[in-house]
């Protein structure tokens, strides 16, 4: 396995889906400014403190997570994670009749309180804007343990492949 690390940032759980797209842009751009890797992005969720100046702190263990996605390749590597993860934990049946729902101006905790209702731990969201990117919701301390052990492996094989694909065939 390889020695790959991303940075993981913290989030609070009041940040609403409108904010998204201003949070990644810029993140992207100051983990490249800073040559860190910038194609997926990591973000543990904490809850928003009581008091504005409070230092925002994830719990330990944490407990949720958003994964962006910028490329198609980032999103095979998150997929193939993920699938590792749910080969040693398993997805209880969702709810019949599941329903989520989000506008611009629902914070991202109420989104997971969703997900939590309906017992999903693992969630991807595409946009018709944005074909090949993806926004990945993760939930419980056991699937992000795993999902971060599985994630070196995942960019190991997903750059291997792509490697085999670009060589010409003899």
């Amino acid at each position: 396995m390889s020695a790959l690390s991303f940075p993981i940032l913290v989030l609070t759980d009041k940040t609403r889906f409108e904010d998204l797209s201003a949070l990644f842009t810029t993140t992207a751009r100051e983990l490249g400014a800073r040559k860190a890797p910038n194609a997926i992005l990591l973000y543990e969720l904490a809850d928003a403190p009581e008091w504005a100046h409070a230092t925002v702190k994830p719990p330990s263990p944490p407990e949720r997570m958003l994964v962006m996605a910028f490329q198609a390749n980032g999103c095979a590597v998150i997929e193939r994670a993920l699938g590792n993860v749910a080969q040693r934990i398993p997805e209880k049946p969702a709810k019949s009749q599941a329903k989520l729902t989000a506008k611009g101006n629902t914070p991202l905790r109420n989104f997971f309180h969703q997900l939590e209702d309906l017992a999903l731990t693992r969630f991807r969201l595409n946009h018709a804007s944005a074909p090949g990117t993806g926004l990945f919701f993760l939930r419980t301390p056991e699937v992000l343990a795993a999902f971060k052990q599985e994630l070196p492996g995942a960019v190991a094989a997903v750059a291997a492949t792509l490697e085999a694909a670009s060589k010409p065939a003899s």
